[in-house]
């Protein structure tokens, strides 16, 4: 432990004011920040701002590695007793879309048994219309088949209102309109 080495190759704790707020603590180190219980690291913070839980060497900016004793890698829980909020993951694009424009995915992939990496799902949110007070978008869902490059894919639009299929390079449209009374099934 050193104090005092904020500008060289040395760690250094310090406790002072943080910005305005009078209470605070400043880690500062040279290569990273780890975290360790029982003399294993469980959690980095890399010279870069990245953030690794379970992992030494993040690769994005929060990064989580399971060791595989759990079935449950990230839980995002709410206990609101009235039921009004729910838990909540937001993809936010912060910068003025346009049409067509991609605003979240969500990506699955794995190995498969020559043990490459493979994409086998996503989920896509899209912007179909930005136009102010028009604002439409899409929530597109692909699986893969035959390999990394051929898709089947399920789009719901809120711009047409429809739900479209694509299968083999074919488009095949569905579409069901009902009124408040009517029933689907």
């Amino acid at each position: 432990f050193r104090e005092g080495h904020l500008n060289t190759n040395q760690p250094s704790i310090t406790v002072q004011a943080h910005d305005s707020n009078p209470d605070g603590l400043a880690i500062s180190a040279y290569d990273g920040i780890s975290f360790r219980l029982n003399a294993v690291e469980k959690m980095r913070i890399s010279s870069i701002g990245k953030v690794g839980i379970g992992t030494n060497a993040p690769a994005t900016s929060l990064h989580i590695m399971d060791n595989g004793d759990e079935d449950t890698v990230l839980t995002v829980e709410s206990n609101e007793a009235g039921g009004a909020i729910a838990p909540k993951i937001n993809l936010y694009r912060n910068e003025t879309g346009s049409m067509n424009s991609l605003t979240g995915e969500i990506s699955f992939t794995g190995k498969n048994d020559a043990n490459q990496v493979m994409d086998v799902a996503r989920i896509i949110s899209v912007i179909r219309n930005a136009g102010d007070g028009n604002e439409a978008g899409s929530l597109d869902f692909y699986a893969s088949k035959t390999g990394n490059n051929s898709w089947n894919f399920l789009r719901f639009s809120g711009s047409n209102q429809n739900i479209h299929f694509n299968v083999d390079g074919e488009d095949i449209d569905f579409r069901y309109d009902t009124s408040q009374t009517d029933n689907f099934f």
